[in-house]
């Protein structure tokens, strides 16, 4: 089944624009006739735009309402979206302009923007969206309350009316300042159909009237919002429910270029977290990586080419959070050639008190390989030997003494003594096996698909190797997948 054809994952409503970019930039810029700047270039923007490009850079099949103008502007704007595979909803317009901001970047890369209030940024309608809301996508995203003064108050409750009356759609919106002084309790008729509203402090301040970040939130949740995550920028995310109140920190070490896009890119990261049934946490935990990789590089959506750096940063602050805890045993689980192996390399990197074990120490000696054995799923290891020699000792805080298992010689070697870690690794296929599955604190499964696999086995093995991994590796570790449900009980799949 073509992109085109499929059931959108996600449907994204707000603007698609032009943005011109131009930095670094101070006041030296208001005196002088010509000031040179070290970049200048053109990009594309909009918070929906942003939002639904992203999210189809992760994987996420995504479809964008918006409008443009019949202009060339529109036409590079479609173009792009086409590039980007996002399916567009969009109208244009004879006689209006596509929407183009000049982006200011200082020092810090914080930004002003030069605007155009007559073009097609300003000029979302109702009517532009309300006919393609009955086939929307179960998460639906508004990304630009208050961007369009054509969308107020009651024209908002009608469509947000509209999203929420098909049963168990899900309504998130990001925004941004409020145009014409509305207040918290303008927008209380609106607050109920959102299930996540995720302003940033400076939107949600200027909506309540308070500085106190924690008040602030509480005063959403007052007015009828079932959940406020705002965003604090280098301070990370406040989430606040009826029920609970928590914060998530940022991912730490950024070298901030321009915040252009980090609030849109959060929100993508959000609602990739949601698609993925994560808990409303571990998705602004998300979020939190996506944006910290966007503020790294010039430009609101050019950052993020693929799943692999968010997922990472996420991971690793996951980690710091369990770690502030105590000690975490992690399961790296997946298919030969998915990257367990690297990604655990990573890991262990990025953590100063880390021990890393690999499955593959521990397969089975040639006296063990009964057909019986090999006959059960994930059989083809020394669980026991390996439970006895690694798990027992690490879940006990005590020091490892263990002997790898020889593939050159077939042999076990002489024993290795490893001391406890904070942070433990196990990596390999048949790690999650049910008899070890209970001793993880988190477990991530590498999800390839079949033909990245066969892509990287052909290239680091021969090819009578490369036959024996499809005839009779993959076969017995894709048999134990699937009778050990192993997929379904990992904490966390990262999908390749």
């Amino acid at each position: 089944m073509s992109y085109r054809t499929m059931q959108r994952d996600v449907t994204v409503i707000g603007a698609a624009i032009i943005d011109v970019l131009a930095g670094p930039v101070d006041e030296k810029l208001w005196g002088a006739g010509s000031l040179p700047m070290e970049s200048m270039r053109l990009s594309f923007g909009g918070d929906a735009l942003n939002e639904a490009v992203v999210l189809s850079r992760l994987g996420v099949n995504v479809e964008l309402i918006s409008k443009v103008g019949n202009d060339d502007a529109g036409r590079r704007v479609l173009d792009f979206l086409r590039e980007n595979k996002v399916h567009t909803k969009i109208k244009t317009e004879d006689n209006l302009e596509t929407g183009m901001n000049i982006v200011l970047i200082d020092a810090k890369g914080e930004r002003r923007f030069l605007t155009n209030p007559a073009s097609s940024l300003r000029k979302l309608a109702e009517e532009d969206i309300t006919e393609y809301l009955d086939s929307a996508a179960d998460i639906v995203c508004m990304a630009s309350m208050f961007v369009s003064p054509m969308l107020d108050i009651p024209a908002m409750e009608r469509i947000f009316r509209q999203i929420k009356s098909k049963p168990g759609r899900v309504l998130v919106a990001d925004m941004t300042t409020a145009k014409n002084g509305e207040t918290i309790a303008d927008i209380r008729c609106l607050l109920p159909y959102i299930d996540y509203i995720i302003p940033n402090e400076t939107e949600s301040e200027r909506l309540t009237g308070e500085a106190d970040v924690f008040r602030v939130a509480a005063m959403f949740v007052e007015h009828g919002a079932p959940c406020v995550i705002i965003k604090r920028g280098a301070k990370g995310c406040l989430i606040k429910t009826a029920k609970e109140e928590l914060e998530v920190s940022a991912y730490p070490g950024v070298c901030v270029k321009d915040t252009t896009g980090a609030g849109d890119s959060f929100v993508a990261g959000f609602v990739r977290g949601l698609k993925s049934g994560w808990s409303v946490e571990e998705c602004a935990r998300f979020g939190c990586a996506m944006a910290s990789c966007t503020v790294e590089e010039i430009g609101a959506n050019t950052a993020i080419n693929s799943l692999e750096e968010p997922m990472r940063r996420y991971l690793v602050s996951k980690l710091q959070n369990m770690l502030q805890r105590g000690k975490v045993v992690l399961a790296i689980e997946g298919g030969s050639a998915s990257g367990k192996t690297t990604l655990a390399a990573w890991l262990q990197q990025q953590f100063e008190d880390c021990a890393v074990y690999h499955m593959d120490d521990f397969f089975l000696r040639p006296e063990q390989r009964t057909r019986e054995r090999l006959a059960e799923p994930g059989g083809n290891v020394d669980r026991e030997r390996f439970f006895e020699e690694v798990l027992l000792p690490v879940s006990k805080g005590e020091a490892v003494t263990y002997r790898r298992f020889e593939c050159s010689t077939f042999t076990l070697s002489e024993p290795v003594t490893i001391q406890p870690a904070k942070l433990t690794i196990i990596e390999g296929a048949y790690s999650m096996h049910p008899m070890l599955s209970e001793y993880y604190d988190f477990s991530v499964f590498l999800d390839i698909s079949a033909s990245l696999q066969e892509e990287r086995i052909r290239k680091r093995n021969t090819p009578e190797s490369a036959e024996n991994f499809f005839e009779k590796w993959i076969p017995m570790e894709q048999n134990y997948f699937k009778e050990c449900e192993v997929k379904d009980r990992c904490d966390m799949v990262w999908e390749q």
